[in-house]
């Protein structure tokens, strides 16, 4: 990725805080332009594909889960009852 470890470490802080933030586009387009940097880092692609997708399926809205009574079993719910398509 071209980072040292120090400024990989501080930018991974940073970018795990904010899905709970509502930013989770913020982390795909940091991950995007890491990714144009190198783009034949597969472990990387597969990670941001799937974080893109889970985010675009609206599975990262926080806020959203926190508004409900059991925000926290939302996600284990649909998927194990097949309505989320991205996790089944």
């Amino acid at each position: 990725m071209g980072l040292s470890t120090t400024a990989r470490t501080l930018l991974y802080r940073d970018l795990r805080t904010r899905p709970c933030d509502g930013q989770w586009r913020v982390v795909v387009a940091t991950l995007q332009s890491l990714l144009d940097d190198d783009p034949t880092n597969e472990a990387m692609q597969t990670e941001f594909n799937d974080l893109r997708r889970h985010g675009e399926g609206g599975q990262m809205d926080y806020r959203e889960f926190r508004k409900q009574e059991f925000y926290w079993l939302a996600l284990p719910m649909k998927a194990a009852l097949g309505r989320c398509s991205i996790c089944v």
